[in-house]
């Protein structure tokens, strides 16, 4: 089976799922299955020795909305021929926003890591619309989807009604920060806890944190280092947060960090803390725990489903709960012994390797029920009208109302200890 990936992460970030994906995922498939060809604008591949490389530019480097939306309808239209030309058997896009509406009989396989911008629209009103005109319907085209939690499966067919049959779960992995054993001092004075997401999103709910940590500062010495993407629209509350809190000498924030510096504040943190309201997997948790860092996380959506139990849960909606989970194993060394154990245990069950070859195996069920099949799949433009795209946005909208308050994945558990 000849594998086609079509991929292109940003160029400009270091940090986040694309930027994790592209320095595991890529290269482990490619290591388990030679057979590839990877579609992408980055040149971070072209250090993969033996990794065919062809060369596109994504219609987001166009300068203007106007320039992105041509360009994305041109791809639309014209990269089926890609696959066709370089004999694909199957086309796998580890970001469904990568996908196709049409491949010309290729089967694809989209991997979907959440939905984020339909379960909160009014953070993400742009991605959100596009979700609905554009990325559903390429996920109800595809033969096969791959989601990295049993969560992001149940919101797949809870919210965008797929097939069962259609969907597969395949865990991520993480980024191997603990390789890093010559990582530099963090250069941040004194104990501190750790808290690291792809971006300041609301739902990240640092807004949250910064109140608990503002509790805990008065008995803890320990400073507050948050690690994430700045956003024009969301850093200025961060900022605004802290002002008033009055900790602007006890937290920092950083940002786009090499692999070095991130695996060197992982590896000396005192605590990592991770109280998101949502998300499909969650990646942090398990990098720290893989530097035997104790970890207290959100008991919602993926986060129990990710971490097992090798971290202490706490409620993300409640800013005493966090406190009270932070202060917790803060003040327990026996505590934090057995969190570090049973983190470094839990993160050694996840590995690239492993991901990669259920990922090839999927890709492969599906070129082979296409050669079954024998049928190619319907023309782009078969039952497409703007009442059709309007129903779509319609019933979307309905379906996502009920998500604006949250749920639990449970309640969540906690170890409880008498020593101090």
């Amino acid at each position: 089976m000849r594998l086609g990936i079509k991929f292109c992460p940003p160029a400009d970030r270091v940090g986040g799922s694309q930027h994790t994906q592209a320095a595991n995922l890529i290269r482990a498939i490619h290591s388990v299955h030679p057979d590839l060809l990877l579609f992408s604008s980055s040149q971070r591949f072209a250090e993969m020795d033996g990794l065919p490389l062809e060369p596109i530019r994504t219609p987001m480097t166009r300068p203007t909305v106007a320039g992105k939306a041509a360009a994305y309808l041109r791809e639309q239209a014209t990269f089926w021929r890609r696959l066709r030309v370089k004999r694909c058997d199957a086309l796998l896009c580890p970001f469904n926003n990568e996908g196709l509406l049409y491949t010309g009989g290729v089967p694809q396989v989209l991997i979907v890591r959440d939905l984020i911008p339909l379960v909160f629209p009014e953070h993400f009103p742009v991605t959100s619309w596009l979700w609905r005109l554009v990325f559903s319907r390429a996920i109800r085209k595809a033969p096969a989807i791959i989601t990295v939690s049993e969560h992001t499966r149940a919101d797949l067919l809870r919210i965008l009604h797929v097939p069962p049959g259609r969907v597969t779960v395949v865990p991520n992995s993480f980024h191997p920060v603990a390789g890093y054993l010559a990582a530099t001092p963090p250069g941040e004075p004194g104990p501190y806890i750790l808290y690291v997401s792809s971006s300041h999103y609301p739902h990240k709910n640092i807004l949250r944190l910064l109140a608990a940590y503002a509790r805990l500062s008065k008995a803890f010495p320990h400073r507050l280092v948050i690690v994430g993407h700045a956003s024009a629209r969301f850093t200025p509350a961060l900022h605004a947060a802290i002002e008033r809190l009055d900790l602007s000498r006890s937290v920092a924030l950083r940002s786009n960090l090499p692999d070095e510096a991130l695996a060197g504040l992982y590896q000396h943190a005192a605590l990592f803390v991770y109280p998101t309201l949502y998300e499909g997997f969650g990646m942090p948790p398990l990098e720290a725990m893989s530097c035997g860092v104790p970890v207290v996380a959100s008991n919602r959506t993926s986060i129990p489903e990710v971490c097992g139990e090798a971290a202490y849960y706490v409620d993300p909606y409640r800013v005493g709960d966090i406190h009270d989970g932070m202060a917790e194993v803060l003040g327990n060394s026996g505590l934090r012994a057995r969190l570090a154990a049973l983190g470094v245990e839990r993160a050694g069950q996840f590995d690239w390797r492993r991901t990669a070859a259920s990922i090839v195996e999927v890709c492969r069920r599906a070129a082979a029920e296409t050669v079954e099949a024998g049928r190619p799949e319907r023309d782009l433009s078969e039952g497409v009208s703007s009442h059709t795209a309007g129903e779509q946005a319609r019933h979307l909208d309905r379906e996502v109302v009920s998500q604006r308050e949250p749920w639990a994945a449970g309640p969540g558990w906690r170890v409880k200890s008498t020593e101090k």
